[in-house]
């Protein structure tokens, strides 16, 4: 990718159309929020928390995910994390509730508006042997930047 965009800025092959990115210039997007210090120390940083982060990243960001992502997967040799996908991706997703005849614990969505003091040990309940003063942290975040868990926190009564 060695072609520049006049229009946006954005690269691109030389073999690829001209107007893939922006259309020439007819669609402007918003720049992107700069990613939070936090996330950016876990991601980048040398320290011991940073490292821990990284070990279990794919684990803390399924702990966190409002659904569950299905899929036959193929986990690769050793390197960077990857996996091969055979046949078909989807998402499940589990009702806002927890079904009251089954004494279940909440999982995705649903922590994040049902039970909501008991947050972390929801999570840790559905994913073994991450650290909980990360997840913490990173739950933390989320309440603050991530517009859907904000909605899932208003005080509104249901229809």
């Amino acid at each position: 990718m060695n072609v520049r965009c006049e229009h946006c800025g954005a690269f691109r092959w030389k073999v690829e159309n001209k107007a893939l990115c922006c259309a020439n210039g007819q669609v402007t997007l918003p720049p992107l929020p700069r990613t939070p210090s936090l996330l950016m120390k876990l991601l980048s940083g040398t320290d011991l928390k940073a490292k821990r982060f990284r070990v279990k990243i794919r684990a803390q960001n399924n702990a966190l995910a409002f659904a569950s992502l299905g899929v036959n997967e193929e986990i690769l040799p050793p390197g960077v994390y990857c996996f091969k996908i055979h046949g078909e991706v989807h998402h499940s997703i589990v009702p806002l509730m927890p079904d009251p005849t089954v004494n279940q614990r909440p999982k995705f969505a649903q922590i994040y508006i049902y039970d909501t003091d008991n947050e972390i040990e929801n999570r840790t309940q559905w994913n073994d042997g991450l650290d909980q003063e990360i997840l913490s942290d990173l739950q933390r975040l989320l309440h603050v930047v991530n517009p859907f868990v904000k909605v899932g926190k208003t005080k509104q009564k249901p229809f």
